[in-house]
């Protein structure tokens, strides 16, 4: 009797402890969208259920998609609107040609880097960091984690730009720069006075 119950006791922790390894290595999914692993269809469901207004568009000339479209969901964004999620200006929700979610880029609030930067970076393994950067070129400020197959940066291209990238390790950098514009470094001309050379 006592043997049986010790096996019961045994085999249960056993798959405790199975179920929550496999809820910990799992990909990372912002709002319950997961890298890689939700399809169109799920990704759509959820922008409903959280009343997010949303459009859709070709990912490589930004037309928009009608909702009958036989396009929808191949190499296409979602760009939704939260409803209530103060400090979240848009998210873009991105698809493959598999309709499988590819990246997720979240619009921020800029002053909200600092805070989004403690909550995940505990979260998440630290591949890099630079925060002493210049805005408004590509040397942006940034952090970037990684979890599994799953890169997650924290971006800042400007000082009224904040960006957080969820996006397949392979696919990195066709996400990292989307929508990002750069400027050339500002180097002022030189003046050059003839007194300079005594100096």
């Amino acid at each position: 009797m006592k043997r049986s119950i010790a096996y019961i006791v045994g085999v249960v922790f056993l798959a405790l402890c199975s179920l929550a390894g496999a809820q910990s290595i799992g990909a990372p999914g912002p709002f319950g969208l997961v890298i890689g692993k939700t399809s169109y269809e799920e990704a759509l469901n959820a922008a409903q259920q959280r009343n997010w207004r949303y459009q859709e568009y070709e990912k490589k000339h930004f037309k928009p998609i009608g909702k009958k479209d036989p396009a929808r969901g191949k190499n296409t964004f979602v760009k939704a609107t939260p409803a209530g999620m103060d400090g979240i200006k848009s998210i873009l929700i991105f698809f493959g040609g598999e309709s499988t979610l590819d990246a997720v880029i979240i619009m921020l609030d800029p002053k909200l880097f600092e805070d989004v930067f403690q909550q995940l970076d505990g979260k998440y393994k630290l591949v890099e960091k630079s925060l002493k950067r210049e805005y408004l070129s590509a040397d942006y400020p940034y952090v970037l984690w990684k979890k599994d197959n799953v890169y997650i940066e924290l971006q800042k291209p400007g000082p009224y730009r904040t960006r957080l990238v969820y996006v397949e390790k392979a696919l990195y950098e066709n996400y990292r720069e989307f929508l990002n514009k750069h400027y050339p470094r500002f180097r002022r001309t030189e003046e050059k006075r003839g007194w300079m050379d005594e100096l």
